[in-house]
């Protein structure tokens, strides 16, 4: 294994082009770090270890369960009270369009 790769770097500190661009998508670590993956999950802003294991006992846990109900109650209040600012938009609305047209209905 060479720690080189197919860039040539000038030994004088003057700028060269590299003969081939660098792959910022290849793996730097050449495929020795792919087993030390780390997951994050977002609702309960934790990181754990990447493997399956790790993720079925932090998803099935206590702390996640009641993390996702709570976020789950925050985005049907959320949905309420958007719901209920369209409404009143609407209301107000269909008030201005029936004063400006004279019909109530």
């Amino acid at each position: 294994m060479s720690f080189l790769s197919n860039h040539s770097f000038s030994s004088s500190f003057g700028r060269k082009k590299n003969k081939q661009p660098l792959n910022l998508n290849d793996d730097p670590t050449g495929g020795w770090r792919t087993g030390h993956a780390r997951h994050h999950c977002a609702i309960c802003n934790v990181w754990m270890g990447g493997d399956e294991v790790s993720k079925g006992i932090h998803y099935n846990g206590k702390k996640h369960r009641a993390a996702v109900e709570k976020d789950r109650e925050k985005r049907c209040k959320e949905k309420k009270k958007l719901k209920k600012k369209d409404d009143e938009a609407e209301a107000a609305w269909k008030k201005m369009e029936a004063a400006a047209t004279g019909f109530e209905g």
